[in-house]
């Protein structure tokens, strides 16, 4: 009896033993399951956060493009580089800024053109006008509003130096104060449009100081019209 007892008791033993190891072998491809989920979701968050990660560089150069296309689409300021000057507006602004060390006024074409020196006008990286060159641009803006007929194209510049975005932000919102001050002394603002070209058109090299000095402005185009 013991002998036929001793056997059953092995065959018990090895089918328990057979038992525990299938048991393992799922509890492990279980484990192994639920590891690749796991896995597959963080690859997942990570794919997404990447994504959202790239936006601001996307939405960034998307301004960019916007900056740099947006014109103010009016008839009568499109049809600024056909325009005429008369010389009483010329001899009124080259008396305007005759002690001025931060304009200065020379014809270009058909265009008069009165720049305005960036480094006297703004602090670095500012678009805040300083207070004498706020008064200066008053007195432009006084001449240009004797001649109704005038229309006005204000290009902010830059240097360089810095990211082409930073840059060009910085001209337009350079090209906005000056545009305000001018309005403020009763200049029509339907008459008015700026564009900002950022560090795309240099007078001279970036090289230098004096040069990127150079470079740092604001232009006011202007041209008159007999309508």
């Amino acid at each position: 009896m013991r002998k036929f007892v001793l056997p059953c008791f092995a065959v018990v033993f090895l089918m328990t033993a057979c038992v525990s190891q299938t048991e393992v072998r799922k509890d492990s491809e279980n484990t192994t399951a639920v590891h690749a989920k796991h896995d597959q979701k963080v690859a997942h968050e990570i794919t997404r956060e990447s994504v959202r990660s790239d936006s601001p560089a996307d939405i960034s150069e998307t301004s960019h493009k916007t900056i740099v296309e947006t014109k103010i689409e009016q008839p009568s300021l499109a049809s600024l580089d056909a325009g005429t000057l008369t010389d009483s507006l010329e001899r009124d602004l080259s008396q305007a800024v005759e002690t001025s060390r931060t304009a200065m006024v020379f014809r270009e074409k058909n265009l008069l053109v009165v720049t305005l020196s960036g480094d006297a006008v703004f602090n670095m990286n500012s678009a805040t006008v300083k207070t004498a060159a706020g008064s200066e641009i008053h007195s432009i803006a006084n001449v240009i509003a004797q001649h109704p007929n005038s229309f006005v194209r204000v290009e902010g510049h830059t240097d360089s130096r810095g990211s082409e975005f930073n840059n060009m932000l910085l001209s337009k919102d350079r090209a906005e104060a000056v545009k305000n001050l001018l309005i403020q002394r009763g200049v029509d603002a339907s008459r008015i449009e700026i564009i900002p070209f950022g560090e795309s058109k240099p007078l001279i090299s970036n090289q230098t100081e004096a040069g990127r000095r150079k470079n740092r402005r604001v232009e006011i185009k202007i041209a008159t019209s007999d309508s």
